[in-house]
């Protein structure tokens, strides 16, 4: 590895975090990585990130992406069998059909199509008694999610941000999601969401405020109308056409800052590569008017 020193320099910066190609190095001049001049640098290339670069560029701002891998797209990540040429999604499977998303594809030329959802050959278990559940049937979304969609519109200010909340925060957002269910008899969510979810939660404990940011109005939506999905198979194709969109001398892939520190000029970052095509690290300076993270943390 090798250290490069980037400089954020911004006035009034905000320091903010957020994977389509290989890595792309900085111009040399004279063995030496040349000076880039940014508005915006942005820190983390998944699918936030990447999306701010690109409304950032088409509002008439340049942009950089510093991303840690050696592509954008965070979880979007699709494999695609060397033999048969059939692609599998192991990351980022659909979309929600909201007009942004319709909107995101189209700037990039990237046609979409309703998923079809396929029919599971599921079976399932009750881990506790180590017994099989033979007779057991998923409760059916279109008959469960009504008392939860009820409970959701009670807090549209969910949609905007957790810092939206009324001070002090609703009793009922900080009930176990278990308790929550309970007290509003909706208990057939739980399995739905925790298969949506993908789990490695505590369902019966966490906090409902987070279950309801997550699975929020969209997310039951989605179960009615469909969700989307790439035409041609492919949901990192996004990416790949973002960074074409983006250019490869605006997204640092191989890269990550390990330091920042603001002073009056702005904001100064040390970056990280981890793949270094010039030995010793040479020096290498960003200037940008802003330092946008995108990263979840």
């Amino acid at each position: 590895m090798c250290l490069e020193l980037l400089k954020l320099v911004a006035s009034g910066a905000i320091l903010g975090q957020s994977r389509a190609y290989a890595p792309t190095p900085e111009s040399l001049e004279g063995g030496h990585c040349a000076t880039m001049k940014r508005e915006v640098a942005i820190l983390g290339g998944g699918s936030s990130g990447t999306y701010t670069a690109i409304r950032l560029k088409d509002s008439g701002k340049s942009v950089v992406v510093i991303e840690a891998e050696d592509a954008l797209g965070g979880h979007t990540v699709t494999y695609t069998d060397s033999v048969t040429g059939q692609r599998d999604e192991v990351g980022v499977v659909s979309f929600h059909d909201l007009d942004v998303v319709r909107d995101y594809f189209a700037r990039l030329d990237i046609p979409l199509e309703t998923q079809v959802q396929a029919t599971p050959n599921r079976t399932y278990f009750d881990f506790q008694s180590r017994r099989e559940l033979k007779d057991y049937q998923l409760p059916d979304p279109a008959e469960t999610f009504g008392g939860y969609y009820a409970q959701l519109l009670k807090y549209p200010e969910l949609l905007e941000g957790f810092d939206k909340l009324p001070d002090s925060v609703p009793e009922d957002l900080l009930l176990p999601f278990g308790q929550f269910t309970e007290k509003y008899d909706i208990q057939d969510v739980v399995p739905i969401i925790a298969l949506y979810g993908q789990g490695g939660i505590d369902y019966d404990q966490i906090t409902t405020l987070y279950i309801l940011k997550y699975m929020g109005p969209s997310f039951v939506k989605g179960l009615d109308i469909g969700t989307l999905t790439t035409a041609r198979h492919n949901n990192h194709e996004l990416y790949e056409a973002a960074y074409d969109a983006l250019g490869s001398q605006n997204v640092l892939l191989n890269s990550s800052v390990s330091a920042a520190t603001r002073s009056d000029d702005g904001v100064h970052c040390q970056r990280q590569r981890k793949l270094c095509e010039y030995p010793g690290g040479e020096a290498c300076s960003l200037s940008c008017a802003n330092a946008r993270q995108t990263i979840t943390t």
